[in-house]
């Protein structure tokens, strides 16, 4: 069992990492507290984009913890055993603080999964960076 927590640390770390290497906080939509905001990510598919997120705003929990949440479609055609939302997280310049993810497991074709990711420090802007299946 301490192997296998290990390994999920390790990949979650990486993970991390990944996150704040690939961030530019002058490209792409910005997303704030816009619930009506959408975006899509697409694997070259002529058919449209494999995920499609909306829905995405800050939430905060009952404790006055802030949560970014929304909801990922996917549109792929077939079920995914594993897919994850990118989130990186900046200060009122544009400076980045941070990142934080969500994932979950075996979402099917055509299914909705309402997201939370927990920010791992403070932040005024965010934006979604990626969203990556398998």
């Amino acid at each position: 069992m301490k192997k296998v927590l290990q390994w999920i640390g390790g990949i979650f770390v990486v993970l991390i990492v990944i996150g704040l290497v690939a961030g530019d906080p002058d490209s792409g939509p910005n997303f704030s507290t816009d619930s009506g905001s959408s975006e899509s990510t697409s694997s070259g598919s002529d058919d449209g984009p494999d995920y499609e997120i909306s829905d995405l705003g800050v939430e905060r929990g009952e404790f006055g913890n802030e949560r970014i949440t929304g909801i990922l479609e996917n549109n792929s055609g077939h079920e995914v055993g594993y897919v994850q939302v990118e989130i990186n997280l900046y200060d009122a310049e544009g400076v980045q603080t941070g990142s934080t993810m969500a994932n979950t497991n075996n979402l099917e074709a055509g299914g909705k999964w309402r997201f939370e990711a927990m920010p791992t420090s403070d932040f005024s802007k965010y934006k979604v960076t990626g969203v990556s299946g398998f």
